[in-house]
């Protein structure tokens, strides 16, 4: 991701900054939610982290909209910025389901 923000030469648009920005913000605290769910073993808290998911998924969305009409010229650098951040809000999503299943195996014992 960050040789992704090295390689962008030309300024981008001040709205895809701030998506892009926001979509980390959210990932980041995705991540941050998902670890703390997993070592308090929370699946109140890991149930309402996978909803969460949604509106990261749904700020790329609007981010490769973005991309492709305004940044043509950065467009795949930004893309893979964009998709570093989906996979891990994935791989946070894969560790609220871990805590899941924990649950139900507590619940089962």
């Amino acid at each position: 991701m960050a040789q992704g923000v090295l390689q962008i030469k030309n300024k981008l648009n001040n709205k895809l900054i701030d998506q892009i920005e926001i979509m980390s913000f959210k990932t980041t605290q995705l991540f941050e939610g998902s670890i703390n769910a997993f070592f308090e073993k929370d699946y109140k808290k890991a149930e309402s982290l996978i909803k969460r998911r949604n509106e990261v998924i749904s700020i790329q969305n609007e981010n490769t909209i973005l991309t492709i009409k305004d940044c043509n010229h950065e467009e795949v650098n930004i893309r893979l910025i964009i998709e570093s951040l989906k996979r891990i809000a994935e791989y946070s999503c894969d560790i609220v389901e871990t805590v899941l299943n924990m649950s139900i195996q507590l619940i089962l014992e």
